[in-house]
């Protein structure tokens, strides 16, 4: 999520907007649930966001 804000925001007009949009969602959960495992060395994260 932290890279979606700094990257994402500046090529969205607002983040509201972008985080309203289900590939964004989808995208972004992607994207953490991943750096979470790579942290935590947990795999029990939902494949898609609940």
């Amino acid at each position: 999520m932290r890279r979606f804000v700094l990257t994402g925001r500046q090529a969205s007009k607002t983040i509201k907007a972008s985080l309203s949009d289900p590939n964004v969602q989808e995208g972004v959960w992607a994207d953490t649930s991943a750096e979470a495992i790579d942290e935590t060395g947990l795999d029990l994260f939902a494949e898609n966001c609940p």
